[in-house]
């Protein structure tokens, strides 16, 4: 791999209600082509986690999710974020700002310590045609446990200007990479997170 200087980044989560997931997720899509390299964005269905600092009210609650992060200054990252943000509803909150690339990375582990149970499935991602964002939220909304969550990665930019057959990795006509993970901390909830993830995963691969 070759590296590229990072340290100072703008971005972050920013969290809707399930109601308009819909919205998000066609936005997010429909933008997706048109969006700057340095941007990186992935979306997710997700819980909101029953802990601080998330909004008490919302707690335990379904989501929509859009993950950012952009390499570059305040100013450019609020531009590129602007065509998603301005064209959907006010989010539960917005926690984009400036950071260190790895605050950003490990924003989230608090809520995944060490021994949980986990099950995954993934799959490679071409298109996301509205009857598949459809099946992705009745599917999310049955989420065994409030950790459960399905993503969402883009794979464009830089990725297409390889040619498939030139590196191991040769899933470069993808437009995602969708990981469906089953998570909680109950091992007798295993067999529960295995059925859901599975499920999930053979209504939505036909897509």
């Amino acid at each position: 791999f070759q590296a590229h200087p990072v340290n100072m980044i703008f971005g972050g989560p920013v969290f809707w209600e399930a109601k308009d997931a819909m919205a998000v997720m066609q936005t997010y899509r429909d933008y997706l082509p048109e969006a700057p390299e340095d941007l990186g964005a992935f979306v997710g269905l997700k819980t909101v986690p029953s802990t601080d600092p998330f909004p008490r009210e919302y707690w335990g609650k379904r989501a929509c999710a859009i993950i950012s992060c952009y390499n570059g200054s305040e100013e450019d990252g609020r531009k590129a974020m602007a065509p998603l943000l301005d064209n959907l509803p006010p989010p539960i909150f917005n926690w984009m700002g400036v950071m260190p690339f790895p605050a950003l990375q490990a924003m989230f582990d608090p809520l995944l310590p060490k021994g949980l149970q986990w099950y995954w499935k993934g799959d490679f991602v071409r298109s996301l045609p509205d009857e598949a964002i459809a099946t992705h939220i009745a599917q999310a909304a049955a989420a065994p446990s409030e950790l459960s969550l399905m993503h969402l990665y883009p794979i464009d930019g830089a990725v297409r200007r390889v040619g498939k057959n030139e590196t191991a990795w040769n899933a470069r006509d993808a437009t995602w990479s969708m990981v469906i993970a089953a998570i909680d901390p109950d091992p007798a909830k295993a067999a529960d997170l295995t059925k859901w993830a599975k499920t999930y995963w053979a209504s939505i691969h036909p897509h």
